[in-house]
């Protein structure tokens, strides 16, 4: 998993800098904005997973920017930093879309806890067994860090597996477990189940479907 890549939006040159290579020492990707109009720039030419956006820029306000984004993009957490320590202010940060309000002058532990918990709130929620990982909100799949095309029904089977975390599924459990699986009959199961080894072995997934005689299947270590 790549780290999180932060933008910070500030005008101030010392702040910016002073910020960006404390995150950095952490580990974190970092890039920089001095203005609306360059944020604004960065944020249509590139992927980021966290906003620190200043209130005060010399272009405009944060609250502008803040709007901007949200409406784009509901799930970037926004962090909004100032020195404006009103009540009124706090409010029209968070109505404006941002999910944290932090105020000036800050201490980087601080501001690192609320980063870490705003990425963590952020992330989607996911399934892993060994190198197979899934987003079932996004019905996405990878196998290690390659990203594994999968049919309706081949994630549905694969999803169901992985949350057994090895053990022994029945084809009745399989089907069970498979929303609105009309089209999914006894006899089908094994041509999905086909399907999806030859996709995961192709995406080089060192995990296996096996059958267990008898019984149904499970996925194991190979």
């Amino acid at each position: 998993m790549t780290q999180a890549h932060i933008l910070i939006v500030e005008d101030d040159p010392n702040i910016s800098s002073t910020l960006a290579l404390s995150l950095g020492v952490q580990g974190y990707r970092v890039s920089t904005a001095a203005s609306i109009a360059e944020a604004q720039q960065q944020l249509h030419g590139g992927r980021f997973d966290c906003l620190l956006l200043d209130v005060n820029l010399a272009d405009g306000d944060g609250y502008t920017l803040c709007t901007d984004v949200r409406k784009r993009d509901t799930q970037l957490p926004i962090l909004m930093l100032t020195a404006n320590v009103t009540e009124e202010a706090a409010v029209r940060g968070i109505d404006c879309g941002a999910d944290d309000y932090i105020r000036k002058p800050y201490g980087i532990a601080e501001l690192s806890a609320r980063i870490r918990r705003a990425l963590d709130k952020s992330r989607p929620r996911q399934v892993v067994f060994g190198a197979i990982r899934l987003e079932p909100d996004r019905r996405l799949a990878w196998a290690g860090e390659q990203e594994v095309d999968l049919g309706k029904r081949e994630y549905d089977i694969l999803l169901a597996l992985t949350q057994r975390n090895g053990e022994v599924l029945t084809r009745e459990a399989i089907l069970a477990q498979v929303p609105d699986g009309a089209d999914v009959f006894d006899r089908t199961i094994d041509s999905h189940l086909s399907h999806l080894r030859k996709k995961l072995k192709n995406a080089g997934a060192t995990e296996q479907i096996v059958p267990v005689y008898g019984v149904g299947y499970r996925l194991v270590h190979s």
